[in-house]
């Protein structure tokens, strides 16, 4: 399945007219801002975009159709999280993992009671690609099932630990710290041991827990026919990751997992060359 993707996204470079549906529903604007590029390419090449983000894409064209998920008045002027408090409090930031899906349980409601979302999904649509971000809900994935179209999931960040068996990639916590913690790559047994349980507790409330949630507000909003947000997820074609092994420390990943560091850089600069002479010593 990722290899097609892969197919249609090289096409997508040479062809003209495919219609993408683009899902960025967390509210953090650093989020989006990195895709944001990729889907002005998109653009550029011709093909049609549908958004759904709680921040401005661009203006409605013939190419774009815009569906804000709130009005731009009430939006935060720099982001909705304080990081500065979470690394000041070490327990703040060891409950992220389980406060952001929360969060995005909240959010995923208020999303699809709005009347413009609603007439969106009981529209009858067809889409070629759903781009969707993944970072810590399932919120409206169901629509690449419902479209019958391939899911290309993107991440901001590093995933969080208990995305790993959705996208194929291996989290071993005996050396691979959980997303958020202050562990490194060098743990001693004992920080292996909490951060293995750590791992495991994650895993059971993301995975069993919240889908139970979601099945339910995906099959009462978007279609009662469809299948439970897991398989859907592990349908995914590939990952488009915002990370680097240089600074996320080296790992296996599988082909389907695509590191884009620095794909927000629209513009660069090659730095200036510097001679430095040393001192011959004798």
């Amino acid at each position: 399945m990722w290899l097609h993707t892969v197919i249609v996204l090289a096409i997508l470079a040479h062809v003209n007219g495919y219609k993408i549906l683009a899902l960025f529903l967390y509210t953090g604007k650093s989020h989006f801002d990195t895709f944001r590029p990729l889907l002005q390419e998109l653009h550029a090449k011709g093909h049609q975009l549908t958004v759904l983000t709680h921040f401005p894409f661009g203006n409605s064209s013939t190419n774009i159709t815009n569906i804000p998920l709130r009005d731009p008045l009430e939006l935060p002027s720099v982001g909705v999280i304080d990081l500065e408090l979470f690394l000041n409090y070490p327990v703040l930031r060891d409950t992220l993992p389980v406060l952001v899906p929360i969060h995005a349980m909240y959010l995923c409601e208020q999303v699809q009671t709005q009347t413009k979302v609603r007439e969106f999904i009981s529209s009858e649509q067809s889409y070629d690609l759903v781009i969707a971000e993944f970072f810590a809900d399932y919120c409206l994935m169901g629509l690449a099932e419902k479209f019958k179209a391939p899911l290309v999931g993107v991440s901001s960040c590093v995933p969080y630990s208990y995305l790993d068996k959705y996208i194929g990639y291996q989290n071993t916590p005996s050396y691979i710290p959980i997303t958020f913690s202050s562990f490194s790559d060098q743990m001693n047994f004992l920080e292996r041991v909490q951060n293995s349980v750590y791992y495991v507790f994650t895993h059971v409330f993301f995975n069993v827990l919240v889908p139970l949630y979601y099945n339910r507000l995906t099959r009462n909003n978007i279609g009662r026919n469809l299948s439970s947000v897991e398989e859907i997820h592990l349908n995914t074609s590939i990952m488009l990751v915002n990370s680097h092994f240089s600074l996320t420390r080296a790992r296996p990943l599988p082909p389907g997992f695509i590191e884009v560091a620095g794909l927000h850089i629209t513009k660069w600069k090659r730095p200036p060359i510097v001679s430095v002479r040393y001192p011959i010593l004798d």
